[in-house]
């Protein structure tokens, strides 16, 4: 087998492997050597410990090893609460009819000879209420286009990773106690220091804000630092689970029609309405232009939505096995007040 994987410093090796250990910030890094060259194409294994639930560590296999041989050493040892494949996952699929995008289910006036009012009746939701900016639901999907005219206001903006100089010049404009993208397309809040159009499309979106910093104040805010101290660096407005980074955008074009669904400007005279007008949507990309992704990467997305302060995430994806590692996060996150959207799926 081959990884690099945090575990326990009781731990000790499961796997037949050349180990070499180090400290790495209180804690026991494993570098797991395989006896044999590096797979092109390596097949993972998710590991579950007692000592420490919620926690699943990635183990590649080398060339030649069998899965089930692994899983069952893996799975003998007493430490190990579960072994499973980590599962590949795919996309729910969108159709590609030119009506879908009419919103019936938002409000069903019998077009496309639907039945009236088999909706979630969202005109009767907007009379109490269009949404929030306080309200952060994560989209946990292919990334998103954060340039998009009807969904660049409502990106989500990590607070915490706010470059200290200038978030102390931005003005919360509606008092909602939040720098959003609606306050930063404020004049106010435009200018040398605080954030400037740096694409060139008249507004301040997700691209500008993930430019590099500049001491001139001319620039965007990614300073090379993790401001909030969460290890990620740059996650202004979410992360990238495919490729390890800050810019999750979509290249593929799936959460970018559910983000759509959940958040598109209403009542701004520009394409649709999402069931919230206002929203913070958390970009968090694990799938990847095919539409398929890792479970341990779905997990990963999860556990950050949650330490991120999103109440809610959209899961428009599934697979065919189950899995304990995703099960177990989905649990934790559910006991944090957090509600877990699956999508029902469209194999029948």
């Amino acid at each position: 087998m081959r990884g690099t994987f945090f575990r326990p410093r009781s731990a000790s090796v499961v796997c037949k492997a050349r180990l070499q250990v180090e400290v790495l910030e209180g804690r026991e890094l494993l570098s797991a050597s395989p006896w044999l060259d590096p797979p092109a194409e390596p097949a993972r294994i998710l590991v579950g410990w007692r000592e420490s639930p919620g926690q699943p560590t990635r183990v590649d296999l080398g060339p030649g090893e069998s899965l089930d041989a692994a899983l069952a050493r893996l799975r003998s040892d007493p430490r190990v609460s579960y072994a499973e494949p980590d599962y590949e996952v795919r996309l729910s699929i969108i159709p590609n009819d030119p009506q879908f995008g009419s919103l019936y289910g938002l409000h069903n006036t019998g077009q496309n000879y639907g039945k009236v009012d088999a909706d979630i009746d969202a005109p009767e939701a907007w009379d109490i209420t269009t949404g929030s900016s306080r309200t952060i639901v994560a989209v946990i999907d292919t990334g998103i286009d954060y340039r998009h005219g009807d969904l660049y206001r409502n990106i989500w903006v990590n607070q915490g990773e706010i470059p200290v100089e200038i978030k102390a010049r931005l003005t919360d404009i509606d008092s909602d106690g939040l720098i959003t993208f609606w306050d930063l397309n404020d004049s106010r809040n435009q200018g040398i220091g605080k954030i400037t159009d740096q694409n060139g499309n008249s507004r301040i979106d997700a691209s500008d804000i993930l430019k590099p910093y500049k001491s001139d104040g001319t620039g965007g805010w990614a300073n090379g630092g993790s401001d909030d101290g969460d290890g990620f660096v740059d996650d202004l407005v979410g992360w990238d689970f495919v490729n390890s980074d800050n810019d999750p955008f979509d290249d593929n074009g799936h959460g970018t029609h559910v983000s759509g669904t959940i958040g598109a400007t209403g009542n701004d005279g520009v394409g649709v309405a999402g069931i919230n007008w206002r929203v913070q949507i958390m970009a968090l990309k694990f799938l990847g232009a095919s539409g398929t992704g890792n479970t341990s990467n779905a997990v990963d997305a999860l556990n950050y939505a949650v330490a991120h302060g999103a109440k809610i995430s959209n899961n428009s994806w599934g697979g065919s096995g189950y899995s304990q590692a995703l099960f177990d996060a989905i649990a934790s996150a559910r006991s944090r007040g957090h509600i877990f959207v699956a999508a029902a799926g469209n194999d029948g």
